[in-house]
């Protein structure tokens, strides 16, 4: 079957052009308005981002500060500990052997009442009562021929009486 155009030759390109013309139109206006579409979406969108992350910023600030603060307290309770750690090692060294050699080098005539370790851990104070002076100074000279003891000493007015003596011997520890 075949069409009759009653159209003259050039209205018949004016009518395609201006039916591609509208075409084109159509098709411009459907770009425009999914372009305008896209951008409010867009825009909508840009806005709720720019709020929500100004939000998480405030938030991740605030959670720094907090972890700032968790972080120097960790820090400073892991100093302590190793410091701790530090004077407890090296306690232990001498205390275990401490207590082991005193059980031999004491005198019979001698009793121990107290025991005491400066803070440092550099030094021990021993108190304690002796029959004779000469016990005493027998535990003095044993004291001191302990390996990690750098110097043992008694104040000289615990040397004073002869018998029954309350005494304090000072031992200073080897670094």
């Amino acid at each position: 079957m075949k069409h009759i155009n009653l159209l003259p030759p050039l209205k018949q390109k004016h009518a395609l052009n201006l039916y591609f013309f509208l075409f084109a139109k159509f098709i411009l206006i459907l770009l425009l308005v999914a372009a305008v579409l896209t951008g409010a979406v867009l825009g909508g969108a840009s806005f709720l981002l720019n709020e929500s992350i100004q939000q998480v910023t405030l938030h991740s600030e605030a959670i720094d500060k907090e972890f700032t603060a968790v972080n120097k307290e960790i820090l400073t309770v892991n100093t302590n500990l190793k410091q701790i750690e530090f004077v407890t090692a090296a306690k232990k060294i001498w205390s275990a052997r401490i207590f082991t050699i005193l059980q031999y080098i004491i005198p019979p005539s001698v009793s121990l009442s107290g025991l005491s370790v400066l803070n440092d851990g550099t030094a021990i104070s021993m108190q304690g009562n002796a029959q004779t002076r000469n016990a005493l100074l027998d535990l003095q000279s044993q004291l001191k021929k302990i390996d990690f003891v750098e110097d043992a000493s008694i104040p000289l007015d615990n040397l004073i009486r002869e018998n029954n003596i309350e005494f304090q011997i000072n031992l200073k520890l080897k670094h």
